[in-house]
């Protein structure tokens, strides 16, 4: 039989104790970063929009209007899903 690192690997991990296993597993795990606030660029291609028809529909008032953060315009994400998915549609838009 040949030595491999899976075979040696596997032999260690059987003799390694649960804490130590469950602690490997979430080393091994991404952490993804959640996002918050959007700048004009992300929020339109959160939508697959150019950025023109991204700020024609938010000047439309078809999409939500961003927050000023210091001179920035800033979309929140949060507004933005709730768009994407419908929760946020309260009445009918006609450009």
């Amino acid at each position: 039989m040949w030595i491999t690192f899976k075979n040696v690997w596997g032999f260690l991990l059987n003799r390694i104790s649960l804490p130590v296993k469950i602690l490997k597993l979430f080393m091994v795990m991404p952490c993804k970063p959640t996002l918050i606030l959007a700048d004009e660029k992300t929020a339109a291609a959160l939508f697959c929009m150019q950025r023109a028809e991204f700020r024609k529909l938010v000047d439309a008032g078809a999409l939500p209007q961003p927050i000023d953060l210091h001179g920035f315009a800033r979309w929140r994400y949060s507004e933005l899903e709730a768009v994407a998915t419908g929760t946020a549609i309260e009445e009918e838009f006609e450009p």
